[in-house]
């Protein structure tokens, strides 16, 4: 910690910190909330022993299906968000909050986004790990901003002991064998001294030590980038994050984890340990930046929670806020683009509603390449524009089916036999027609999508015996071999088997579910490997379809077979979500589940030239794309650096008031 402290980098934060803490207290900036509306606003938050309690039944009752036939008549509004996300009730529950007219369009029919269940079946799934960052802890300033923008009605239990468990379990043939186990607790010290069993090494000691460090540092170095994101028009913004002032942040996004960590240890195993998370999302070490893994470890620095009634709580609280608020959330009501004042051609059904300004949800992709018209993309900023612009998307070759189908209805997929290739029945050669289908990824580039394996119970958890803990199951820890093995060919071990089981989180889940525990299974998949069946109308009556689904649901039991034995033979459920799934719900081109990709090469330089007000005036951006993180907190964060963008003269109150 000497050395942190001493270094010039740490000086230079400070600097900037310094700086831009003045220059904000200076700006003049058009007034959004009252002194009476900030009043009003926080006094809505609950106290220290007199917590809200949420009446889940009525909330759950309605579903948040408020689904319209038209939205003529609704007449000038102050505020539309597109996208229900967390990021966009994140703004449309402030805006509401602060006396707006606002409305949100939602496309699925169910608002919440990621944090929506799916109830199947006679079962609740979702995909929600956790929320770190001492939201349990009523004066947090994580848990402030989640209470204001739910009204206080959220509750949390706190997953106890361990928080996430790495397996290296490999995957091989017919056999699948759990090698090794590493795990991840509330507690970072705890976390640390288990580390530190496994690698006694002084060396590698010291590594750990070293790494949790920057870890917490993190969040000072993240200050300044957030208050210049918010406060700083795109040229400033570009020249300070291209000056000395931001050196520190600047060296943390341009260096790789493996390059950062390989300073600290030589230890591979070790390495792999540490970027645990950033390869779930089939990001590589050597590609990914120091300072994304930073943040995503650092997000269970201060415990670990579930909500209450699971995460649908916190999207039908934010609802009911924006409802009682005068606001309405509209589901079933999708957007297909923006139109401008000199727009006529609206189409034969199309329903116009008026706003003075717009935000977007719906992720910065599809913002700017999809809802925005062709003509207003030239207002953007070149550069960035380019970079959204440039991938090639998916080519077609001769060959386009990803699998053989026999006459009889048996499916063959390649195996490699000896390298490890999941292709089957003990490794015998097959043939698969080769899949010509490619998405080419350059610039600002989608994620990978994923395939989810929702799996039902009938007992109780306590029979069942799944812990709260979040799971990762790796083949090895050398995740850049792992990942571009796969990215050749499906049938090489899957790079992270991600499980999580929300009915052992949530202490409300007997009460709500007698009887019935819930199972979820992600891993991920490269978009094209489905592409083929894009355009099919009834994929549930397309043989291949059918059996190429059926070859990932039986892959991924056989995984949890060995991580969970207790499980085998007692499946009551098994329902398989695939990109094609995930392209429907969110209405996305490619299945990029995570938003944009991660990489040490667009991090900084994406950062820079990107943000919630955009060069087109009235159009503002929110969500994990603003700012990446880890799941609703990066959700939440891009809400509140839309509304901070939206609003800059009440930013210094408001953090006042957090700390």
């Amino acid at each position: 910690m000497v050395i942190l402290f001493t270094s010039k980098s740490f000086w230079c934060l400070i600097l900037v910190q310094v700086l831009l803490f003045f220059y904000a207290r200076r700006q003049k900036f058009t007034d959004l909330f009252t002194e009476e509306d900030k009043k009003t606003l926080f006094s809505k938050l609950p106290m220290e022993g007199s917590q809200c309690q949420t009446d889940y039944g009525s909330l759950r009752g309605n579903k948040v299906r408020m689904a319209m036939s038209t939205v003529e008549g609704i007449g000038r509004l102050d505020l539309i968000v597109v996208g229900s996300g967390l990021g966009g009730l994140t703004v449309a529950s402030i805006m509401a909050q602060a006396g707006y007219k606002v409305l949100v369009l939602e496309q699925h029919g169910t608002a919440g986004g990621n944090t929506a269940t799916i109830e199947e079946k006679g079962y609740e799934f979702d995909t929600f790990h956790t929320v770190g960052g001492s939201v349990g802890r009523l004066t947090s300033p994580l848990r402030k901003m989640m209470d204001i923008v739910t009204g206080g009605f959220v509750e949390w239990c706190q997953v106890q002991g361990a928080v996430d468990i790495i397996t290296v379990c490999k995957e091989g043939g017919s056999d699948v064998k759990v090698e090794e186990e590493y795990v991840v607790y509330s507690n970072i010290e705890k976390t640390k001294r288990e580390l530190k069993k496994k690698f006694p090494k002084k060396k590698d000691m010291e590594a750990i030590d070293k790494f949790y460090n920057h870890v917490y540092l993190t969040k000072f170095f993240m200050a300044p980038w957030f208050l210049t994101k918010v406060l700083l028009g795109a040229g400033k913004r570009r020249w300070l994050f291209n000056s000395f002032l931001c050196k520190p942040l600047k060296d943390l996004a341009e260096m790789t984890t493996r390059e950062k960590l390989k300073k600290w240890t030589d230890n591979e195993e070790l390495i792999g340990v540490l970027s645990y998370m950033s390869a779930s999302k089939c990001q590589k070490p050597d590609e990914v930046s120091f300072l994304t893994t930073a943040m995503e470890t650092d997000h269970l620095q201060d415990g670990a929670w579930y909500p209450k009634g699971g995460p649908c709580a916190i999207s039908m609280s934010a609802c009911e806020v924006i409802r009682r608020n005068g606001g309405q959330v509209l589901t079933q009501s999708k957007v297909e683009r923006f139109l401008f004042d000199d727009d006529t051609d609206m189409g034969k059904h199309a329903t116009k509603v008026r706003s003075g300004r717009v935000v977007s949800d719906a992720g910065v992709r599809s913002t700017l390449l999809e809802l925005l018209p062709k003509r207003y993309q030239e207002n953007l900023y070149d550069g960035f524009l380019l970079k959204l612009k440039h991938f090639a998307g998916i080519s077609a070759g001769t060959e386009s089916s990803v699998l053989s189908s026999s006459v009889d209805g048996s499916f063959d997929v390649s195996s490699d036999g000896g390298d490890g290739g999941d292709g089957g029945d003990g490794g015998d050669k097959k043939v698969e027609k080769g899949s010509k289908l490619k998405i080419q990824k350059f610039g600002v580039a989608p994620s990978w999508s994923t395939v989810s394996l929702l799996v039902g119970f009938t007992a109780s958890n306590d029979k069942v015996g799944l812990p709260p803990s979040n799971r990762y199951v790796y083949p090895s820890l050398d995740h850049s071999k792992n990942i571009t093995g796969y990215s050749n060919k499906f049938t090489r071990p899957i790079p992270c088997v991600f499980m999580c089981s929300s009915s052992a989180k949530d202490t409300t889940w007997d009460s709500r579910w007698p009887k019935r525990t819930v199972l979820t299974v992600q891993c991920p998949v490269r978009y094209e490997w489905f592409a083929e069946w894009q355009g099919v109308k009834n994929r549930s009556t397309n043989l291949e379809y059918i059996k190429f689904c059926e070859f990932w649901t039986e892959r991924l039991i056989k995984i949890v077979d060995k991580v969970y034995p207790q499980l085998k033979g007692k499946y009551h459920t098994k329902i398989l979500k695939t990109p094609l799934d995930v392209n429907k719900r969110f209405d996305l081109k490619l299945g990029e589940s995570h938003g944009v990709e991660e990489t040490v090469s667009k991090n900084f330089t994406y950062c820079a030239e990107f943000s919630a007000a955009t060069d087109i005036t009235g159009l503002y951006l929110t969500g994990k794309d603003l700012c990446g993180g880890v799941g609703a907190v990066g959700g939440l964060w891009g809400g509140m650096i839309c509304i901070f963008s939206l609003s800059k003269n009440r930013m210094i109150e408001y953090v006042n008031s957090c700390w």
